[in-house]
């Protein structure tokens, strides 16, 4: 008998659609594709497209005023006259900013997915400061949550979040901790620049999750 299909019909791409979830992304965005493989099991979740530009010409554009007032104001000046602000400033735009602008901007050139669920667990590309891997041995459960005005992020819980972060790139691991040590966990996945609700990402993360758990025949980590 012939092995069915490894990807799932065309009529899931681009619609930001997951078979067996309900809810349907918003209309009129070009990147809101979900790309489902069943052998072996796999789903890709790409960014919204103009979301992703747009958080990618934001944060450029800051990063290059704190660079142009790094040149301009800060260099010139003498060390007394340069304000504790205005340093913090220049940090947070061309120190964090910046690299976060080029993160985005790679994702929208490369067209690379921000989340991947698979058999072995879920892989985090959301931020620049993501955890990356984490095995569904780890996972416990999720929870939707808003992060100032419309900024809506699903915080996913982990077992033993410090082993998780020692498992993350070298340059992550302080902001990772800082995470975990203010929310109890160090993975949470901006909602803005996903094409399923939170609700619906939630419930295929579970689903997921709970198919491994089947398939083990456990539910602790290892």
């Amino acid at each position: 008998m012939p092995r069915p299909p490894a990807v799932c019909p065309n009529r899931w791409a681009g619609r930001g659609v997951i078979p067996g979830v309900t809810t349907q992304a918003r209309a009129g965005d070009p990147m809101r594709n979900v790309l489902v493989e069943q052998h072996p099991y796999r789903v890709r979740i790409y960014p919204r497209r103009r979301r992703a530009t747009s958080v990618a010409l934001f944060s450029l554009g800051f990063a290059a005023l704190g660079l142009y007032c790094l040149i301009t104001f800060i260099l010139p000046a003498a060390p007394d006259d340069v304000s504790f602000g205005a340093i913090l400033f220049v940090v947070v735009t061309v120190g964090l900013l910046g690299p976060a602008g080029l993160h985005h901007g790679y994702m929208v050139f490369r067209h690379s997915p921000i989340l991947v669920l698979d058999e072995d667990g879920i892989r985090d590309s959301s931020s620049l400061f993501s955890v990356g891997f984490v095995p569904w041995s780890r996972v416990i459960g999720c929870t939707e949550y808003a992060e100032g005005e419309g900024q809506r992020r699903l915080m996913i819980r982990l077992r033993d979040p410090r082993g998780v972060i020692a498992r993350a790139p070298a340059g992550r691991r302080t902001i990772l901790r800082l995470s975990t040590l203010i929310s109890g966990t160090p993975m949470h996945i901006p909602l803005l620049l996903v094409p399923l609700s939170g609700a619906d990402l939630a419930a295929e993360i579970a689903k997921a999750r709970q198919a491994w758990t089947e398939a083990h025949g456990s539910d602790q980590a290892t």
